[in-house]
């Protein structure tokens, strides 16, 4: 008898033990829901960003506006209540935006302690509202970010930024955060401190500075996601493609596991051509996130008569093909691109609600609650699955000839199946470098690669 009721406590236990690892389901309450429990750390299989258990996720919410311009952005973040809003209305990231310019406002290392510290701030409120957390370093004028190293002071110092969030990343344990190194970095020059750079420079520039910054990120949270700036404003993914300019960005040999993204931005008034161009072609090539939208023109100030149907096209094509988004902005700024009304004034109690959201909020917020969530990990605490990252070039490839780049040489399979889910080739390889011959015909593909590490996808285009 006693046994037998061991046994049944026993068998208790191993049950409440396997409830307890299970997430709760996430529901269409949005402020209840656990979105970091539910699908633990992020990172990329192929061009897709996956939960911890390796299901697709597509993170929605809003970027913040800058902390310096009044209360436009203090209206919101003086306490945690704006992200709350945020979140019951369906949001499960927010962008944090911090401006180290323009320079007449973030004019002494004094402005940038404070900013540092209302990032921290909203690292710590997203983290207790179970919400991802993009840090945003906002360079925008001047675009170009080697301009923000080594200037000597706190106020103009990209490392100087990182490491101090790094520090706090470190000391709270978060991985709920994901970085955006440099906001649209452009061809655009400040007076008396560039005289002139062009795509081609900026893409170069991005480059060099990332070799900076990656490691700072890196040292501290070596399997971080990190969202690099792309040349023209966030819109020139042919160049994070290689297909035009220097070539692709490279890892730092150190961190080989950081998953790096690529910004896109995209505003329906000025961007639609644009997003056929660049968004569509290459959004299979590269991992994307679009961390900044609205149905505006550019500037934010304005709609125009094509507003909401180039945004419609433009989001359908983002949920389907499971890429992430962050809308600008969520603010009480009098331009069209603000969530908020321009009466939704600051006070330290205020609770933001349906009532507060002007058009474009409530457009945004009817396409944060579209869409199914991903399942939950069965146990977040489990270590992470592993996915091959590997490189293929040429891409485009000359007759279904190309080469399979791998970590190491390791007994790999690789497959190839066509749009429709057909497998087309199979092959075995043991070469960190192996030349693939298909004879394919024109056209789109999915390679697939496998081995005891785990597996990864890449889309294939054969010309």
């Amino acid at each position: 008898m006693k046994k037998k009721f061991l046994f049944l406590i026993a068998l208790t236990c191993a049950f409440l033990q396997l409830h307890a690892a299970k997430p709760l389901p996430l529901t269409t309450n949005y402020a209840e829901n656990d979105y970091t429990g539910n699908w633990g750390r992020l990172k990329l299989n192929g061009t897709c960003l996956v939960s911890q258990c390796g299901d697709t996720v597509q993170l929605k919410g809003w970027s913040t506006h800058g902390w310096q311009f009044g209360d436009v952005g203090k209206v919101t973040f003086s306490n945690k209540n704006g992200i709350e809003g945020m979140k019951s209305m369906g949001a499960n990231v927010v962008r944090v935006a911090a401006y180290p310019s323009p320079y007449s406002q973030v004019n002494s290392d004094g402005t940038m302690r404070n900013i540092i510290s209302w990032v921290k701030n909203c690292m710590k409120w997203t983290h207790e509202l179970n919400m991802y957390c993009i840090v945003d370093y906002h360079v925008l004028n001047p675009g170009r970010p080697l301009m923000y190293l080594n200037d000597g002071g706190l106020g103009r110092d990209a490392e100087d930024f990182f490491q101090q969030i790094m520090d706090e990343v470190r000391e709270k344990g978060y991985k709920h955060i994901i970085y955006e190194i440099c906001n649209e970095p452009d061809e655009k020059a400040m007076s008396g401190v560039v005289t002139s750079i062009n795509t081609i420079t900026s893409w170069d520039n991005v480059k060099e500075y990332a070799a900076r910054i990656l490691p700072v990120i890196g040292s501290v949270d070596p399997k971080a996601v990190v969202i690099v700036g792309t040349p023209t404003y966030d819109q020139r993914l042919d160049y994070a493609a290689g297909v035009v300019g220097s070539g692709r960005l490279t890892l730092p040999a150190e961190y080989p596991n950081l998953n790096i993204m690529y910004a896109f931005h995209y505003y329906s008034c000025t961007h639609h051509s644009v997003f056929n161009s660049y968004l569509k072609k290459y959004a299979g090539e590269i991992p994307v996130f679009v961390s900044e939208w609205s149905a505006t023109a550019a500037n934010g100030t304005g709609t125009c008569a094509n507003s909401y149907p180039n945004a419609t096209e433009f989001l359908d094509f983002l949920k389907n093909n499971h890429i992430s988004w962050t809308a600008w902005s969520w603010s009480s700024k009098s331009e069209a691109s603000a969530a908020l009304k321009a009466r939704s004034v600051y006070n330290t109690t205020y609770t933001y609600t349906e009532d507060d959201l002007s058009e474009m909020g409530q457009f945004v917020t009817n396409a944060l609650q579209k869409g199914d969530f991903p399942r939950g990990c069965d146990n977040i605490s489990s270590p992470d699955i592993k996915n091959i990252r590997f490189g293929i070039y040429p891409n485009p490839a000359k007759d279904g000839v190309f080469t399979v780049s791998l970590e190491d040489n390791r007994l790999t399979t690789i497959s190839i199946s066509n749009v429709q889910g057909k497998m087309v080739y199979s092959s075995t390889i043991e070469d960190k470098n192996a030349v693939i011959n298909t004879n394919l015909k024109t056209g789109v593909y999915i390679v697939t690669v496998k081995n005891e590490n785990g597996t990864g996808t890449q889309k294939l285009v054969v010309e």
